[in-house]
């Protein structure tokens, strides 16, 4: 993108990101990818994203931790279920 005089900046790196989240891809983000984005935003000083971010991440985790309570046993489909759904709240905001 450089190199067709395109600048960089995080918001260009955030939108790559979001769309990149809203496709259809075999890849689903963990740990270490939401850190990457909280980090990133915390060093752009947007805190109140982080913030945001993480927020759906523990409501994302809350739902798992419920549904553990009841017995269910959650397999690749429901975790990558969860995932992307935090993943399009985060988006959403």
């Amino acid at each position: 993108m450089r190199q067709k005089g395109m600048v960089m900046n995080v918001v260009t790196y955030t939108s790559l990101i979001k769309a990149f989240l809203r496709e259809e891809h075999e890849i689903t983000p963990d740990a270490i990818s939401y850190n990457s984005l909280i980090s990133g935003l915390c060093r752009s000083g947007r805190v109140t994203e982080a913030i945001k971010l993480f927020e759906d991440m523990k409501a994302a985790y809350k739902v798992w931790d419920q549904m553990m309570d009841k017995g269910f046993t959650l397999d690749r489909d429901v975790s990558d279920t969860l995932i992307k759904a935090s993943c399009s709240m985060s988006a959403d905001a």
